[in-house]
């Protein structure tokens, strides 16, 4: 399992988002119930300016985003991100031609 998630890791870092693709991906996280709407500006505050300097390295990737959104669920109900991150995990999958 852990090889996996360091495959998608790197995945995720290789895969390059315009800010189109990346905000079409927020609304269907919305969409799908894996971001609140409340939560919406967190994350594209996360997106277009990260908190943490290693999460604009290599310009804007799957990986930034995904980060954008664990940003953003930081501090709120903790019981709810294992629910949230794997579907998310789907949503950025399918969304890059990567494999779940």
């Amino acid at each position: 399992m852990r090889g996996h998630q360091d495959e998608r890791i790197s995945a995720y870092t290789a895969t390059p988002l315009d800010d189109p693709a990346a905000h079409d991906l927020i609304v269907r996280a919305v969409d799908a119930r894996v971001l609140p709407v409340t939560q919406l500006p967190a994350v594209l505050q996360e997106w277009r300016t990260p908190r943490f300097a290693e999460f604009a390295e290599g310009g804007k990737t799957a990986w930034r985003l995904f980060n954008a959104f664990t940003e953003a669920w930081k501090g709120r109900h903790l019981a709810a991100l294992p629910r949230r991150s794997h579907p998310l995990h789907g949503l950025v999958d399918a969304a890059r031609g990567l494999a779940a």
